[in-house]
C-alpha cells in the first residue's frame, strides 16, 4: 500500500494503523497535538475496539450460540494480541488489550469484571513486568484517559437529558472527551506546554 502512496499520506498511514511514528514529520505531529488528535497516532482502545467488533460481528453472522460466541471471543483476542506484538507492544495497546482480554475471559467463565479493577489490575500487570512504565507518557495518558472516562463519562452524560439520536450521539463522544481531558490535561500542559481545547470538536469528526 506504502509503495502507491506519496511520503506524507504512507507515513501517516503507518502511524494510523501500526503507531509507527519513526517517517512522520514534525509538522503533521504538531498539527495533530494542536487539534487534540494525538491519541489517534497511538494505538490504543479505539482501535482494538474496531478489531474486535468486526470480528465478532463476522463471527456473530454465522452463529448465536453460546459456545460459539466463546469461541469467537477466544479468536478476536488471539488476533487482537497479534495486532499488539504488529505494533510493537507499545503500553497503550498493552494497556487495550489486556482490558478486552480481563472482561472476555470473565464472559468465558461466567464472572462479572469491574472495567476500573481491570484498569488497575492492567497497570499493576505492566507495571510488575517493567516498572520504566510508570515513566512512559504513552502509559500515564492513556491510563489517566481511561480512569478519567470510566469515572466521569456517565455523570458528565446524564447533565443534559437529551432526546434526539444525533444530539445524544454528538454530547455521548463529547463527554468522553470532556471526561477524558479532566484527568488528562495537567500532564498534557506539563508535557505539551499547550491547552487541547480543540479536542472537543476534532474528536467528533475523528473517530
Amino acid at each position: 500500500i506504502s509503495e502507491k502512496l506519496n511520503k506524507t499520506s504512507s507515513s501517516l498511514c503507518l502511524a494510523l494503523c501500526l503507531a509507527n511514528k519513526s517517517e512522520l514529520n514534525k509538522k503533521i505531529k504538531k498539527d495533530f497535538s494542536r487539534a487534540g488528535a494525538s491519541h489517534i497516532l497511538a494505538v490504543s482502545g479505539m482501535h482494538v475496539g474496531i478489531i474486535f467488533t468486526a470480528i465478532s460481528t463476522l463471527f456473530g453472522l454465522i452463529s448465536k450460540s453460546r459456545i460459539y460466541l466463546n469461541i469467537s471471543n477466544i479468536v478476536a483476542l488471539i488476533f487482537l494480541w497479534f495486532y499488539a506484538f504488529l505494533c510493537g507492544l507499545q503500553p497503550s495497546i498493552i494497556r487495550a488489550c489486556t482490558m478486552f482480554t480481563i472482561p472476555i475471559i470473565g464472559k468465558i467463565l461466567n464472572r462479572d469484571s469491574s472495567s476500573l479493577n481491570s484498569l488497575l489490575f492492567t497497570a499493576f500487570c505492566m507495571l510488575i513486568y517493567d516498572h520504566t512504565y510508570l515513566y512512559n507518557i504513552g502509559f500515564q495518558l492513556s491510563f489517566l484517559a481511561v480512569a478519567g472516562i470510566l469515572l466521569f463519562q456517565e455523570k458528565i452524560f446524564n447533565i443534559f437529558q437529551l432526546q434526539n439520536k444525533i444530539l445524544i450521539w454528538i454530547w455521548n463522544l463529547t463527554s468522553v472527551s470532556i471526561a477524558a481531558q479532566i484527568t488528562t490535561l495537567p500532564l498534557t500542559i506539563y508535557y505539551f506546554h499547550e491547552l487541547p481545547i480543540l479536542s472537543l470538536f476534532s474528536n467528533l469528526f475523528v473517530i
